[in-house]
């Protein structure tokens, strides 16, 4: 599933600056949705995107009272900060790479080898 299937399943419209991001982070997305919902948020949804090697989720709040507003804001920043050890093209465990431009992968998705011994052996050489 990817994120636009993701926002058809739950009836939420397309945000109005876009949603786009790796399926690996679907599950972590759709996990927030539904605890968003039950904490009565409205579906409006003004952008979904990754910035920055982590989750960006914005919602259009403010129709609601700011005890929702705090707690949904509380939950999506839980979901944010999870996603620095998710894999964006997985959804397996990672961590956020690189220096200049900065992603959120598992090894074997940012093509990082894995050392052997024998790798290991060699560099002592």
């Amino acid at each position: 599933m990817n994120i636009s299937d993701l926002l058809k399943k739950y009836d939420i419209a397309t945000p109005r600056c876009g949603a786009f991001c790796g399926d690996g982070w679907v599950p972590l997305i759709e996990s927030l949705i539904v605890d968003l919902i039950a904490l009565g948020w409205d579906k409006r949804l003004a952008q979904v995107k990754e910035k920055l090697g982590s989750l960006r989720f914005y919602v259009d709040d403010f129709q609601l009272s700011q005890a929702t507003q705090e707690a949904i804001h509380l939950r999506i920043q839980e979901a944010e900060d999870r996603s620095c050890f998710l894999c964006e093209t997985c959804g397996e465990p990672g961590k956020l790479q690189g220096n200049y431009w900065l992603k959120t992968g598992c090894a074997k998705c940012s093509g990082i080898k894995e050392k052997t011994e024998k790798d290991v052996n060699h560099e002592k050489q």
